[in-house]
């Protein structure tokens, strides 16, 4: 169970709450709840920033176990991930492939394809290993989990190989 902390998918705004009409706080002491009760083993939030998670910490004296965001070697990330790891809150990386299937009004301009990205592709020649393979141990090697994500079961094939390190 993860508490969200954006509001960017593809529904209409009266599905939501504000933060006002539901603050975090009392959102987090509600999933709290559920976990003493044995409802949820584990709680955690997403897309909070290192300013977020203070503030939830402050406001509740309770650190979450998880925080997953995008997280990736084009976006690293990396005052987040010291914060984190300093405050033992394990990061989950979503589109550790990047996101290519993301809608075009959801893209920057000239956003780059991590597949493409000349680095990327030597490291995964060298190893003889795919780039899914190479951006997935990235992660690996830094402690984090992924949630790779494909478009296709040949891409959600490949990555079952991958080498518990790339060097």
């Amino acid at each position: 169970m993860h508490l969200n902390q954006t509001y960017n998918h593809q529904k209409l705004p009266e599905d939501y709450l504000t933060p006002q009409e539901a603050p975090i706080s009392e959102t987090w002491k509600a999933m709290s709840q559920l976990k003493e009760k044995g409802l949820a083993k584990h709680i955690g939030v997403s897309n909070f920033s290192k300013q977020k998670l203070e503030e939830l910490i402050a406001n509740t004296g309770e650190i979450p176990e998880m925080n997953q965001v995008e997280l990736h070697p084009l976006l690293q990330q990396n005052d987040l991930f010291e914060y984190c790891s300093k405050q033992g809150i394990h990061l989950t990386g979503y589109s550790p492939l990047g996101s290519g299937d993301r809608s075009d009004g959801m893209k920057q301009e000239n956003e780059p394809n991590m597949f493409e990205k000349t680095a990327v592709q030597k490291i995964a020649s060298k190893h003889n290993v795919s780039p899914a393979q190479v951006l997935i141990n990235w992660s690996a090697q830094r402690g984090t989990a992924v949630i790779p994500k494909s478009t296709n079961p040949g891409g959600i094939r490949k990555p079952r190989g991958c080498k518990t390190s790339i060097r």
